[in-house]
């Protein structure tokens, strides 16, 4: 018969539950960049599907996403890719919207040699570099009860994220921006570790892309 461990009672545990993204800024690989509207307003919105592509929550989406997958039978939920950044090209009067602009010239300041070319074929983005900082923000649940979650809010480039030159973003409540999260590190600046997460080979087969 197996032996209880000695260290059984305080050990840590690891379930089915996933691991949320710690907030700060990350180095992630664009997997795909497409443009759809808006259901409500028909506004023209593109939606940039990324994974992590550096460090120790590396592959993080993809191993979420086929968890969700094998689930899809008993939980009776479709699995959906999570890791996504999206932006409204234009202005409500047509102009450049200056998020979009960031974004575009963060992934030509990540990737040597790259130039934007217009007009713009979404296609090429695949594969490109770049830096995203990540926010925690409340929503409603379908109870009504407040929940968060961990999203993409803003572009930097990789140098930036790399040299952890930016500021850890303020939470995003449902009424209002509040106090922006302490790091720890000097200037605001984001120092992110785990000793819990492992990083894992995810093969292509079952993704989405």
């Amino acid at each position: 018969m197996l032996q209880k461990p000695r260290d059984y009672d305080t050990a840590a545990s690891y379930d089915s539950d996933f691991e949320r993204l710690p907030v700060g800024g990350y180095v992630v690989e664009i997997k795909k960049m497409e443009e759809t509207v808006t259901p409500k307003t028909n506004t023209v919105m593109i939606v940039v599907s990324f994974d992590i592509a550096e460090g120790a929550y590396k592959d993080y989406f993809a191993k979420q996403y086929k968890r969700d997958k094998s689930r899809e039978v008993t939980s009776g939920r479709e699995a959906k890719w999570r890791g996504t950044y999206n932006v409204f090209p234009y202005t409500n009067d047509g102009l450049t919207n200056p998020s979009f602009k960031g974004l575009l010239t963060c992934i030509e300041k990540s990737n040597y040699g790259f130039r934007i070319e217009w007009p713009l074929n979404l296609e090429v983005f695949k594969g490109k570099k770049l830096g995203l900082l990540f926010r925690e923000e409340e929503y409603e649940g379908y109870d009504g009860t407040i929940k968060t979650s961990i999203k993409a809010c803003a572009t930097r480039t990789v140098d930036c994220i790399n040299n952890e030159e930016y500021n850890v973003p303020a939470k995003k409540t449902l009424n209002k921006i509040v106090s922006s999260a302490s790091s720890g590190a000097p200037n605001g600046q984001s120092v992110y570790t785990s000793q819990e997460y492992t990083p894992v080979t995810v093969e292509d087969d079952d993704l989405p892309f």
